[in-house]
């Protein structure tokens, strides 16, 4: 495949509008988050980002894509099974916000449990959140995958926005899963 410059250019021109910071498509391994993580916490030490505003931002970035690690489907497209945790990650800025876009593939009797806890999450003020997440943890079990199910607990009470989703099909057994998070730089948490 041959990706000329109209392409390249128009990525540029649709990255500089939605005002993209970065952005990585590919395979999620441990050193592509490493490296991912190291960019950001760069990108907003230049933008010399006031303290608080960078480590919620940091940490929702880590649960993000620790979260497409360990809990991609196992994708087998165009009949070819890669084995891999594969996704994407949009870092944005707008006036006040960071805009965390994460994405990835999802088996479709997945998508209205994932739906569920996102509004479920949504529906609770701050208050709620924090007892929902200690009660996790006091009685919550680790899942195969290595989770307790809250990562969606802990990226809402550090954005303290209402957590943004969409899913897309993609085919007769996958859907995509793009969750937006916003971290106002104004907003005192």
């Amino acid at each position: 495949m041959n990706i000329g410059p109209d392409v390249v250019f128009s990525l540029y021109e649709n990255m500089t509008e939605q005002k993209i910071i970065s952005a990585f498509h590919g395979e999620f391994t441990q050193n592509v988050i490493n490296m991912l993580l190291k960019q950001a916490k760069w990108d907003l030490t230049n933008r010399k980002v006031e303290v608080k505003t960078l480590k919620k931002t940091y940490g929702i970035l880590v649960e993000c894509l620790e979260n497409i690690l360990k809990h991609t489907s196992i994708i087998n497209r165009k009949n070819v099974s890669n084995g891999k945790s594969e996704g994407i990650v949009l870092f944005s800025h707008n006036e006040n916000d960071y805009i965390v876009t994460v994405g990835n593939l999802v088996k479709n009797d997945q998508v209205t449990s994932i739906r569920e806890k996102i509004d479920f999450v949504n529906g609770l003020d701050r208050r709620a959140l924090w007892d929902q997440y200690e009660n996790i943890l006091r009685t919550g079990s680790i899942s195969e995958r290595g989770g307790a199910g809250l990562g969606i607990i802990d990226i809402a009470l550090k954005s303290g926005q209402k957590l943004g989703c969409v899913f897309k099909n993609y085919d007769d057994e996958y859907s995509f899963f793009a969750l937006q998070i916003t971290i106002s730089s104004t907003q005192q948490n």
